[in-house]
């Protein structure tokens, strides 16, 4: 009998090296590509934060980083909003 390699990705899912969004607690995180550097970071879908994990630190990613993404207005608007409350 031939393994289906399909079964292989069901019984070991990806796993991502963040559980929950640091800035909500949401586990809504999916990974989007900033094509330019080709880097992966981590956008939470329920506050639009975006996230970087390298090398066991988390920090929030400044969307002037992300030239190539194709989820930067989302994430524009949420770093401006935080970054007003900030200097309010």
């Amino acid at each position: 009998m031939t393994a289906n390699p399909l079964d292989a990705h069901i019984q070991h899912p990806i796993t991502y090296p963040l559980a929950r969004c640091p800035g909500c607690g949401s586990a809504r995180l999916d990974p989007v590509v900033e094509a330019v550097v080709e880097e992966v970071h981590f956008l939470c879908r329920d506050c639009d934060r975006c996230w970087n994990v390298e090398l066991g630190f988390v920090q929030r990613v400044a969307p002037a980083a992300c030239l190539g993404c194709p989820e930067r207005a989302r994430c524009e608007h949420a770093y401006a909003a935080d970054h007003d409350r900030l200097e309010a």
